[in-house]
């Protein structure tokens, strides 16, 4: 069914362009390099060295029918000097997937009733990030960095003239047991499973605001549901819960001087009151995980012309398990510089620390990442 709702939505692209000689056409996409350095203290005692140049190309086309029907498609592919292979995949995954492989991560038809309304149907970004210099999320953010990930499903978005905008997006997720999730389209971590769950439907639901209002310049609530998901015990045996998480963002701006300058905090909190069993997981403790997540933003925006800075600070306990820049029983801290050259062409820079909260049972030390990267992004 899959493959033929995207036959479908390619089918309709082209045969409605072909039918309509107005129809207008626009490149879009990006491409983002540089050179990315990695310090690994693994868990069972040894370190490891990553020093690479990894680039990530993603051109497309965007094509507008009418003034209600519009198509997308873009080619996405990252790659680093080091890839062991050059591979298409249709049915790609996310971060784990090695450098050297490339898919389709859009191939959409959306339809806009009126200005304030639009559904999309197929392959496409969905993003709800905290605002700031670096931008993260704690539950939806497809392709950050020079990842690839992208969602297949419907996305329904209804503005509102108060400033408000509401989302349902439902979403397919693959036929996988949780030691594959790592070729899932976008992150999810085990315990999660879809192999014999009675839906591989997952619904998302967000209110969000981003109209200035005093200091507040974004407002927003988040819940996930993905029914019969969660291996409580890490078995398909020991029975499943529905996996639900709420979500709730905030971000304030004050001016600092003339101009632009400003200063901007951001808070952004998740519970999932269902979580996994410590076992399920290598954790010691005979119950249950928990389930909360959180993260802090510190920026500096137009300090100087064209440059900002940014600080994060969060976590994610061990119950939480579907943000792509928080890893599961980890703190992160990460400070990030952003130059705007121009509108199509920015650099950051970026120095991270990632550390486990809890040693797992198996090792013999807890995890400890330091990684930084210089980049280059240019945007068509």
């Amino acid at each position: 069914m899959k493959k033929l709702a995207y036959l479908a939505a390619g089918t309709v692209m082209f045969g409605a362009g072909a039918a309509n000689a107005q129809m207008e056409t626009q490149v879009i996409g990006d491409v983002r390099g540089g050179g990315y350095v990695t310090r690994t203290d693994n868990r069972n005692g040894t370190e490891t060295k990553v020093d690479d140049v990894r680039i990530r190309l993603r051109p497309g086309l965007e094509a507008r029918f009418s003034e209600q029907w519009q198509g997308t498609v873009r080619f996405a592919g990252h790659y680093s000097d080091g890839m062991p292979e050059k591979r298409f995949s249709f049915h790609s995954t996310n971060e784990s997937r090695p450098f050297g492989q490339s898919t389709f991560d859009m191939l959409n038809i959306r339809y806009s009733p009126s200005k304030s309304s639009s559904i999309t149907v197929g392959r496409m970004q969905t993003k709800f990030e905290l605002d700031g210099v670096a931008k993260k999320s704690l539950d939806r953010n497809d392709s950050p960095n020079v990842d690839i990930d992208f969602t297949n499903g419907v996305h329904a978005a209804y503005a509102f003239d108060s400033g408000w905008k509401a989302h349902l997006i439902v979403q397919h997720n693959p036929n996988l047991v949780k030691s594959q999730l790592s070729l899932a389209p976008n992150v999810l971590r085990g315990p999660l499973d879809f192999a014999d769950s009675q839906t591989r439907l997952s619904t998302f639901v967000a209110l969000e605001n981003k109209t200035k209002s005093g200091p507040f310049v974004q407002r927003a609530l988040d819940v996930t549901y993905m029914p019969d998901a969660l291996l409580v015990t890490g078995s398909s045996s020991g029975g499943r819960e529905d996996y639900v998480t709420v979500v709730g963002r905030t971000a304030l701006a004050w001016p600092m001087g003339a101009g632009k300058e400003r200063f901007h905090l951001g808070l952004e909190v998740g519970y999932a009151p269902n979580t996994h069993r410590a076992s399920a997981v290598s954790l010691a403790g005979s119950g249950e995980v928990k389930g909360y997540a959180w993260q802090t933003s510190l920026n500096l925006m137009e300090f100087a012309p064209g440059h900002s800075v940014g600080l994060v600070w969060g976590e994610a306990q061990a119950g939480w398990l579907i943000s792509p820049d928080f890893r599961e029983n980890e703190r992160l801290l990460e400070v990030r510089h952003q130059y705007v050259f121009t509108k199509q062409l920015s650099m950051e820079s970026r120095i991270r620390q990632r550390l486990e909260l809890e040693q797992l049972t198996t090792a013999v030390r807890k995890r400890d990442d330091r990684d930084l990267y210089v980049r280059l992004t240019y945007k068509f």
